[in-house]
C-alpha cells in the first residue's frame, strides 16, 4: 500500500507531465509549486524526490527501497527541507548563501540532491537574488523545488528559470468522496455533523489538506475556536455602542497568519448568511454559518445591505492580503478600521 506522506491524490496534469518527462530525460533542475495550504505542494515535492532517487515510480510505485522510505519519513540526507525558522517571518540571504554552499557537497547516498524550499514566496529580495545565482548554473543532479501560496511576491527573474506548476483544485462532491473513504475523522463527522462538516468542505476550497487540517482542528477543539471569533467579531461589529471592545477584540483574534486565513474565511461564510437572509425576507434562507434562523436575521437587521457587502469586500481584500504574507498587525489595523466604516454605512 502506497505510503500516505508521498500519495497524492488527483494532480494528473503534474504527474503525467513529470512521467513523460522523466521517460524522456528532460525534468528540469528547478520548478515551483503553487497552490493553497493543504493542496499537496509538500506532497509532491517528496514524491518527486522520489522519482528521482527511485527512476521507476510512476510506472511501479516503491516505497519499499531504503530511499523511497527515508524520503516518505523526511530523513534522507539527499533531500532538504528549507522553510522559515521559527523566530522568523522571511527566509533570508543567509539561509540561502548557506544552501548555495552545501550545493557543491556531494550527496550522500543518492545520485541526486534535492532542495524542497517551503513558504519561498516569503525569500527576501536579496535572498531571492542569491538564490537567482544558483538557479543560474547549479552543479549536476541537483534540484530544486520551491513550494508557494502565491507566486507574486516571487521575482520575475526567478519564474524565468523554474517554471510555475499549479496544484489541482477538486470540487465540493470529489473532496467529500475522497474524504469519507479515506478519513475515519472526516467519515464520523460526516455522519454525526453533516452541516458543519459541508462548512469545512467549502472552507477548504478543493483542498484535501486543508479540509484534513480543518476536520483535525474541530476533533481536538481549536477550530470550534476559530468558529467562535468570527461569530464574536460579526457581533461586536453590528453594536456600535461597542466599538472599542471590537478594536481590542480585533488585535488579539489571531497570532499567526494562517489562523488569521481561518477566521477570515469563517466570517465570509457568516456574512454571505447574513446577505441571503436580507435578500430573502419571504422565504426560509439556507444558512452555511449561522446554525439559527432567528438569530442571523436579528444579526443581519444590525447592518445594511450596503454596509454587508461593503463587509464582505473587505473580508475578501483582507483574504488576498493574508495569501501574500501581509503583516498581520498592520492587516488587523487596517481591516478593523475599513469593518467599522462598513458597518456604519
Amino acid at each position: 500500500m502506497e505510503n500516505k506522506k508521498v500519495f497524492l491524490h488527483g494532480n494528473e496534469k503534474i504527474l503525467n507531465f513529470f512521467d513523460s518527462a522523466s521517460k524522456n530525460g528532460k525534468i528540469a533542475h528547478a520548478y515551483i509549486f503553487e497552490g493553497g495550504r493543504g493542496s499537496g505542494k509538500h506532497t509532491l515535492a517528496r514524491r518527486l524526490s522520489c522519482l528521482l532517487a527511485c527512476h521507476n515510480l510512476f510506472e511501479r510505485p516503491c516505497f519499499e527501497c531504503s530511499s523511497c522510505r527515508k524520503i516518505a519519513e523526511g530523513i534522507s540526507p539527499d533531500v532538504i527541507e528549507i522553510g522559515l525558522l521559527n523566530d522568523k517571518k522571511t527566509i533570508g540571504v543567509d539561509q540561502i548563501r548557506e544552501l548555495r554552499s552545501s550545493i557543491y557537497i556531494k550527496p550522500s547516498e543518492e545520485e541526486m540532491k534535492v532542495y524542497i524550499i517551503s513558504n519561498a514566496e516569503m525569500m527576501t529580495v536579496q535572498a531571492q537574488n542569491v538564490f537567482l545565482k544558483v538557479l543560474e548554473e547549479p552543479p549536476k543532479g541537483i534540484f530544486f523545488f520551491m513550494l508557494c501560496e502565491n507566486t507574486s511576491n516571487i521575482l520575475p527573474t526567478v519564474k524565468s528559470r523554474a517554471p510555475v506548476l499549479k496544484m489541482q483544485s477538486f470540487t465540493d462532491a470529489e473532496l467529500t468522496e475522497y474524504l469519507i473513504n479515506n478519513d475515519k475523522s472526516a467519515l464520523n463527522l460526516y455522519t454525526s455533523n453533516r452541516d458543519e462538516f459541508e462548512l469545512i468542505i467549502r472552507i477548504a476550497d478543493g483542498k484535501i489538506g486543508e479540509a484534513e487540517r480543518l476536520i483535525a482542528d474541530l476533533k481536538s477543539g481549536r477550530e470550534q475556536s476559530k468558529h467562535e471569533k468570527a461569530k464574536n467579531m460579526i457581533d461586536l461589529l453590528a453594536d456600535s455602542s461597542k466599538y472599542s471592545e471590537f478594536l481590542l477584540y480585533m488585535q488579539k483574534i489571531a497570532k499567526a497568519r494562517d489562523e488569521l486565513g481561518d477566521v477570515i474565511n469563517y466570517s465570509l461564510y457568516a456574512i454571505r448568511d447574513l446577505m441571503t437572509v436580507k435578500k430573502n425576507c419571504d422565504i426560509k434562507p439556507i444558512l452555511l454559518f449561522y446554525g439559527d434562523i432567528d438569530y442571523a436575521e436579528k444579526t443581519a437587521a444590525r447592518f445594511t445591505s450596503a454596509g454587508v457587502m461593503k463587509i464582505y469586500d473587505e473580508l475578501c481584500r483582507a483574504k488576498d492580503e493574508v495569501s501574500i504574507n501581509a503583516n498581520i498587525n498592520n492587516l488587523l489595523t487596517c481591516l478593523s478600521y475599513e469593518l467599522r466604516n462598513a458597518a456604519n454605512l
